[in-house]
């Protein structure tokens, strides 16, 4: 099984960031920049990366993206290939790159690789991440949101079924829904982009769930009723579902890592994911 972007060393993931540690976070101790920080969870030490944009100055709540990245490629290419830094810079928020053990995520029935083997929390991972981003910046706790390509996007999908308590919203890339049961404690909206010419998860299913098949359950999990909207025309979007959320799928004419495709196409992931995080917060 091969995902992801890159096949670069971990390494090499900060060599570009400043260092901090736990014992040197304080309250709101981020200033706009990019990092390089570890967090101690389960007995073991996890690393992350954390931009800050120019425009941030800790005095009002900002919301957080957390950008997952696939099988075998470290944060650092993913911080580089998503776009969200750039859409960080944008809009205001901070986002944050975590690191898998073994370059992998242990993400539901499906995916992937060796934290999937060996049992890592990684769903305990994501909400530590999120309460220490708390104490070292100034969070809007009702706007935190996960994205993810391939086992990053089996990670957002997972969120979105067991933690939507503490995530506003989801945008998987590249992956079908391999969390079973998925029982979301309540309505949430969920933005997803597959490629038409993925061979590694294919659109119309096989090994995971067709683009299809996640679209129909997430409608059916959000009471969504009606006839989806087309935008970018690409995407299609159920806005009639329960709690004002909504369901959201576009189809790129692309393979797997189809955030370049996605641009030319019109519908670029943080563009289009941006749009309905912007219209969701916890209750």
């Amino acid at each position: 099984m091969t995902f992801g972007c890159s096949s670069a060393s971990p390494s090499r993931i900060d060599s570009d960031a400043s260092s901090t540690s736990d014992s040197a976070v304080s309250p709101n101790s981020l200033a706009p920049g990019d990092y390089s920080e570890t967090l101690d969870h389960d007995g073991v030490v996890r690393e992350y990366l954390v931009h800050v944009p120019a425009g941030y100055t800790g005095t009002t709540p900002v919301p957080l993206v957390i950008d997952i990245h696939g099988f075998r490629s470290p944060a650092g290419p993913q911080s580089r290939l998503s776009g969200w830094r750039e859409k960080s810079d944008e809009v205001g928020f901070i986002v944050v790159y975590p690191m898998g053990l073994d370059l992998s995520w242990n993400a539901g029935s499906l995916c992937c690789g060796p934290s999937q083997a060996n049992g890592v929390d990684d769903e305990g991972f994501m909400r530590a991440l999120v309460a220490k981003m708390g104490l070292q910046a100034s969070i809007d706790s009702k706007r935190v949101y996960a994205t993810g390509i391939s086992n990053g996007g089996a990670m957002a999908h997972m969120l979105a079924c067991r933690d939507a308590d503490l995530f506003a919203a989801t945008a998987p890339v590249s992956m079908g829904n391999g969390t079973n049961p998925c029982q979301p404690t309540r309505p949430i909206s969920v933005v997803m982009f597959r490629g038409t010419r993925d061979v590694s998860v294919p659109y119309d299913g096989g090994e995971f769930p067709s683009a299809q098949a996640d679209f129909d359950q997430w409608k059916s999990l959000n009471g969504c009723t009606g006839e989806p909207a087309t935008a970018h025309g690409i995407c299609q979007t159920y806005a009639g579902c329960s709690a004002g959320v909504e369901v959201t799928l576009c189809t790129i004419d692309s393979g797997h890592v189809l955030y370049a495709d996605a641009v030319t196409q019109g519908a670029a992931v943080p563009d289009v994911a941006w749009e309905a995080f912007a219209r969701q917060a916890l209750p």
